[in-house]
């Protein structure tokens, strides 16, 4: 888990100027500051009084952002930085079979069958299943904390395990070598 923390923050200190060129390239304030006053200027005086006006305040909330350019930008923004992200996350596991935060942690990926290094496909799935992981409020990292061999979503989506280097990886190529041998 802390090794996740450390990538989420390097990527997000790495990413961040990324999300101010592309606001400055389409001439667009994405501060918190313009987001924050084109919502107080959707706020009617007297304020909110039901659910209907909450969601008529996000209406025009949204219509005001879309006039302005400002939904374009950020979609853009978002999806250049989920294409970073997963760019730069499967060269690392392709080359180093781990991220930062799990090198730091002396951590790697390996596929969960065999113990060795997991394969293209592996990856990719991998990946993918990083936002089948995300979307339900990131249950599927959560459940690391639960399952036996610490797996996330994405790590059962992509058969791998995130192991200590060498100690467990070892562990893992005897166990297949001893149901190897007992099948036979």
């Amino acid at each position: 888990m802390f090794a996740s923390f450390v990538d989420t923050l390097l990527f997000t200190i790495l990413t961040t100027p990324v999300f101010e060129i592309i606001s400055r390239i389409f001439g667009k304030d994405l501060s918190e500051e313009k987001i924050q006053s084109l919502m107080l200027s959707a706020i009617p005086k007297e304020g909110l009084r039901n659910s209907q006006e909450l969601v008529a305040l996000l209406s025009e909330f949204f219509r005001i952002m879309d006039e302005n350019g400002i939904l374009l930008t950020i979609g853009i923004v978002y999806t250049l930085q989920i294409v970073i992200f997963s760019a730069v996350t499967m060269a690392f596991w392709s080359y180093k079979s781990a991220t930062p935060g799990k090198m730091l942690f002396r951590m790697e990926i390996v596929d969960a069958k065999t113990g060795e290094k997991p394969t293209r496909k592996q990856w990719f799935l991998r990946c993918f299943g990083y936002f089948v992981s995300l979307i339900p409020l990131g249950l599927g990292f959560l459940w690391i904390s639960f399952d036996k061999r610490h797996q996330g979503w994405h790590d059962k989506i992509a058969r791998t395990v995130v192991v200590y280097k060498r100690k467990e990886k070892d562990k893992i190529i005897s166990d297949v070598a001893n149901s190897n041998a007992e099948n036979k």
